[in-house]
């Protein structure tokens, strides 16, 4: 039997291990089958409308989206922070990363002190949020510096060269070319900027 390539882009549960819901609320996968039957708690409910969505008719982007629509709440990780999470078997790695780095700056700057927030969190999820952290300001300051020292400066070159060949002089082609460039650089930094506000907004009602 052939099954096509695009099918296999679409995940989806076989049949005979159709999830359901247990009396407690977790999600059953697999049924009863040893060595396949799994049971997962789901106390946010996300874990179920994950399962209902891989029906064979969404790509992998699609299914997290739906995931995500559905739970706001839900952090939106990158497949590498998913993988983080689920090796260091921590709850909400990048959740309490954050809150962890935002506690150390402010103890750094000597400016009123909260509890440290890690104390809240077993043993070893506490080591791995503040390891994690450690990452998180590396890897934040060498993005905005990469940010500044050459992304900025290479776009802010090439939409000043876009808009002078706008002017006169050129010629009707050249002048669409810089037209493109002007929209879809432009674009791309409205969307980032947007993106970034809309971000730090939920963070900040959360």
């Amino acid at each position: 039997m052939t099954v096509p390539v695009d099918t296999l882009r679409r995940p989806r549960i076989k049949p005979e291990h159709r999830p359901y819901r247990t009396i407690d609320g977790n999600v059953r996968i697999g049924s009863v089958i040893h060595g396949i039957g799994a049971e997962i708690e789901d106390p946010q409910g996300w874990v179920w409308t994950l399962v209902e969505t891989m029906d064979g008719t969404r790509e992998p982007s699609a299914v997290v989206g739906e995931v995500l629509r559905a739970h706001p709440e839900l952090p939106d990780l990158t497949p590498e922070d998913a993988v983080l999470q689920d090796v260091t078997r921590c709850r909400d790695l990048y959740g309490d990363g954050v809150a962890y780095t935002k506690y150390a700056a402010r103890r750094a700057l000597r400016r009123t002190i909260t509890p440290d927030p890690s104390l809240e969190l077993p043993a070893h999820e506490r080591r791995a949020v503040r390891a994690y952290s450690v990452v998180l300001v590396v890897g934040t300051t060498l993005c905005l510096a990469f940010l500044a020292t050459v992304t900025l400066p290479a776009d802010i070159t090439l939409f000043a060269r876009a808009v002078a060949h706008l002017g006169p002089g050129h010629s009707p082609a050249v002048r669409l070319d810089a037209t493109a460039v002007v929209v879809a650089l432009g674009g791309v930094h409205v969307l980032w900027a947007r993106t970034w506000w809309r971000d730090r907004r939920g963070r900040r009602s959360s």
